[in-house]
């Protein structure tokens, strides 16, 4: 209250120095607040827009390392799959006689 009272004295002083009235004094008060409440609305804005492209691309990021795993599982089901796939071509292949063929050739 002490401080409040001081401001209006100093404010009233102000006023007396620069000889402007008080209606003058608010007037700009005024338009400086209202000056500081547009910096500060476009201010949220521009935070706002980083905050929702931080969100988008951290829900990208984690859809992309999603679709990577999955890909990466398919691939290690695929590569078991071809090492099955040549183990029996390989069985095959003996039963066959042609691991023999090749042995003699050499």
């Amino acid at each position: 209250m002490i401080d409040e009272l001081k401001n209006i004295h100093d404010a009233e002083k102000t006023n007396e120095n620069t000889g402007e009235s008080k209606n003058n004094q608010v007037v700009k008060r005024s338009r400086q607040c209202t000056k500081n409440k547009k910096s500060y609305e476009e201010s949220l804005k521009e935070y706002n827009k980083y905050v929702i492209t931080q969100n988008v691309e951290q829900e990208r990021y984690e859809s992309l390392v999603k679709e990577f795993e999955e890909l990466l599982n398919k691939r290690k089901a695929i590569d078991n799959e071809l090492d099955a796939k040549s183990g029996e071509i390989i069985t095959s292949a003996k039963k066959l006689g042609y691991f023999k063929k090749l042995n003699h050739k050499v």
